[in-house]
C-alpha cells in the first residue's frame, strides 16, 4: 500500500511558512541601535542633528553598583560626571570618546580602570587614580591628548598595554613601586614626558 509522500505536499509547505512567521511574531530579534543613534542619545552631534547640544552634567545616582559596559560611550557633550561611592566597578569603554569631559572623580571604591574607559577624552586635562585601583586596563587613556598629569597610587600593580598612548600632552608620571608590569606601548606618542 502505497501513502502519500509529505515532501511534495503543498499543505505542510504553508504549514512551515505558517509556523515560521508565528515564530517571528512570538519572537521578534530586537534591533541593535547603530552607533549614531548611540551618540546622538547621549547629546552628541551627529550625521542626523543639525545643531550641537550644550554641555550636560551627570550623575550617577546613589547606589547604583556598577557602571556598564559603553554606559556613556560617545557622549560628545558630557563635560561632568559624578560617581558616588556605591560603584564598585566601571565596564570597559564607559567614557570612550567623550571628547567635551573636563572633570570626573572616582571614588576609592573602584579597584579598577578597565579598557578603554576614558580612552579618547580630549579635554581631560587632569585625573586622579584612588587609593583602591589595582590595576589600569589596556587603553585606559590612550588618545587623552590634553592629560597633563595623573597620580597613580601604591596600590596598582599593573598597567596594560597602550594604557597612555598618544597622550601628547603628559610631561611626567611617577610609578609606584608597586607596579610589577608595565604593558608593551603603555606610554608610547607620550611625546612630552621628560620624566
Amino acid at each position: 500500500m502505497n501513502h502519500p509522500s509529505s515532501k511534495g505536499s503543498p499543505g505542510c509547505e504553508y504549514l512551515g511558512v505558517w509556523f515560521v512567521a508565528v515564530l517571528k511574531l512570538l519572537f521578534p530579534r530586537p534591533p541593535r541601535p547603530p552607533l549614531t543613534r548611540m551618540r546622538s542619545s547621549c547629546g552628541s552631534t551627529s550625521s542626523k542633528s543639525t545643531s550641537p547640544v550644550s554641555a550636560f552634567f551627570a550623575t550617577v545616582p546613589s547606589g547604583t553598583s556598577r557602571i556598564g559596559w559603553y554606559a556613556f560611550y560617545g557622549c560628545e557633550s558630557l563635560s561632568s560626571v559624578t560617581i558616588p561611592d556605591s560603584v564598585t566597578a566601571i565596564g570597559s569603554y564607559a567614557f570612550t570618546v567623550c571628547t567635551g569631559l573636563k572633570n570626573i572623580t572616582i571614588p576609592d571604591s573602584v579597584s579598577s580602570i578597565t579598557q578603554a574607559d576614558f580612552s579618547g577624552c580630549t579635554s581631560l586635562t587632569s585625573i586622579t587614580i584612588p587609593d583602591g585601583v589595582t590595576s589600569i586596563g589596556d587603553y585606559a587613556f590612550s588618545d587623552c591628548t590634553r592629560l597633563k598629569s595623573i597620580s597613580i597610587p601604591d596600590s596598582v600593580t599593573s598597567i596594560g598595554s597602550r594604557a597612555f598612548y598618544n597622550c601628547t600632552s603628559l610631561t611626567s608620571i611617577t610609578i609606584p613601586d608597586s607596579v610589577t608590569s608595565i604593558g608593551d606601548y603603555a606610554f608610547y606618542e607620550c611625546t612630552r614626558l621628560t620624566s
